[in-house]
């Protein structure tokens, strides 16, 4: 019906099987998108919230709660795997839940990374859409 919206169109397979973000150094973390298609994200996330929603509802969530919540459901549910991440040792370190958790403890940046860009639409899009400056 509408024409003009294929550039907020986006393709549930690549919202399900993920896209690889690129931590330069051959690191990557395969994420998929949270929100969308990835309804296990939905689901996962209410379920974790639900057990703290008089706290959120009287805006009273302690805040290393919530943080920890959220790395669990971004480690569960939007990480899919990872590589190229090495412990101090230089020996690869295998994408696991508990260390996906770990780095994101470890790096809060990186978890931001993750957050937005899991949320960000542009990386799930079904049609790159060329840019004519005509709009």
């Amino acid at each position: 019906m509408f024409g003009n919206i294929n550039d907020y169109v986006t393709d549930e397979n690549i919202e399900l099987k993920g896209v690889d973000l690129s931590f330069g150094k051959g690191r990557f973390i395969t994420i998929a998108r949270a929100g969308g298609s990835n309804a296990a994200f939905k689901l996962y996330s209410a379920n974790k919230f639900k057990a703290h929603n008089k706290e959120i509802k009287r805006g009273e969530l302690d805040e290393a709660v919530a943080e920890a919540t959220m790395h669990d459901i971004y480690a569960n549910k939007v990480v899919l795997g990872w590589k190229g991440w090495t412990g101090d040792n230089g020996k690869p370190i295998p994408f696991t839940v508990k260390n996906c958790i770990a780095l994101f403890k470890a790096s809060p940046e990186i978890y931001r990374i993750v957050y937005e860009e899991s949320q960000n639409l542009d990386n799930f899009r079904k049609v790159e859409v060329a840019e004519s400056g005509n709009e």
